[in-house]
C-alpha cells in the first residue's frame, strides 16, 4: 500500500542553507547579549533550533529560560532572511522534480518534519519556491525533542486526513540518524539520503528502512513510495 503521508526534513534533505543559520545566530547573540564574535561553530545536523540555542547559551554562560530562548530565536528568525541572501543556498539533486511528481500524483499528503522554527523553514523553502508543496508539518517552535516534533506532525497529518492513521502509512524522508530515531518514536518508516553531514557508517548503524544517495533517482524513489511497506 502506498505511503499516505510523506514527512520531509529540510536541511541536508531538500536544501543546504550555506551557513546562513550560523550567521544569523551569531548576530542575534551579539545583539541581545553584547558578545563580540560569538562561537557558533557547533554541530547542527539533525538537531532542533531550541537545542542549538540552548547549547549556545551554555557555551557563552548565558542563563537559559524558555522566555530568553524564545526571545533569542525570534531575533534569529528576523535576521535569517538577510543572512540567507548573503550566502549561496543549494537546492539538492532531484528535489524539485520529486515534489512536483508527488504533487501531480495527488495521492499523498506532503508535510515537513524539521527542527527549524517555522519562520526559518518557510524562508529556506521560499528561496527555491518550494513552500507551496507543503500544507502542514512539525516544527521546532515548541519542542526541543525531535520525537515530540514528529508526534505533532503525525497528529496534524491525521487532522488533514480526517481519520486515524496507521504508523506504517507514514514515511519520513531525512538525512541523519536523528530522522531514524524520530521515525521509530512514532512507528513510521524512514528513507535516509546521503546528502547531509553524516558519514554513511553512522547512517547504516542507525538502520533506516531505506537509503538513497540523493533524491535524483526519481523512478526508484517513486516506486518505493508507491509500494509502501511490503
Amino acid at each position: 500500500m502506498s505511503y499516505r503521508v510523506l514527512l520531509f526534513d529540510i536541511d541536508g534533505t531538500l536544501v543546504r542553507a550555506g551557513g546562513a543559520g550560523k550567521a544569523a545566530l551569531a548576530r542575534a547573540l551579539t545583539e541581545l547579549h553584547a558578545i563580540e564574535q560569538p562561537f557558533v561553530d557547533i554541530s547542527f545536523g539533525g538537531r532542533t533550533d531550541q537545542s542549538i540555542a540552548r547549547e549556545l547559551f551554555d557555551r557563552h554562560e548565558i542563563p537559559w529560560t524558555p522566555e530568553a530562548g524564545q526571545e533569542y530565536l525570534d531575533l534569529y528568525a528576523s535576521y535569517f532572511h538577510e543572512a540567507l541572501q548573503n550566502q549561496a543556498p543549494i537546492l539538492l539533486p532531484g528535489v524539485r522534480e520529486l515534489l512536483q511528481k508527488l504533487h501531480d500524483d495527488g495521492r499523498h499528503f506532503m508535510g515537513l518534519l524539521t527542527g527549524n522554527i517555522e519562520r526559518c523553514a518557510q524562508i529556506k523553502l521560499e528561496a527555491f519556491h518550494l513552500w507551496p508543496y507543503f500544507h502542514f508539518g512539525g516544527f521546532g517552535d515548541h519542542h526541543e525533542d525531535r520525537a515530540e516534533i514528529a508526534a505533532e506532525a503525525f497528529r496534524r497529518a491525521e487532522r488533514l486526513c480526517g481519520r486515524e492513521l496507521r504508523p506504517h502509512e507514514v514515511l519520513i524522508i531525512g538525512d541523519t540518524p536523528a530522522d531514524v530515531r524520530c521515525a521509530r518514536a512514532i512507528g513510521a518508516d524512514v528513507l535516509i539520503v546521503g546528502t547531509g553531514p553524516v558519514a554513511r557508517a553512522a547512517i547504516d548503524e542507525a538502520e533506516p528502512d531505506f537509503f538513497h544517495d540523493d533524491l535524483s533517482r526519481l523512478e526508484d524513489i517513486l516506486k518505493l513510495i508507491h509500494a509502501g511497506r511490503l
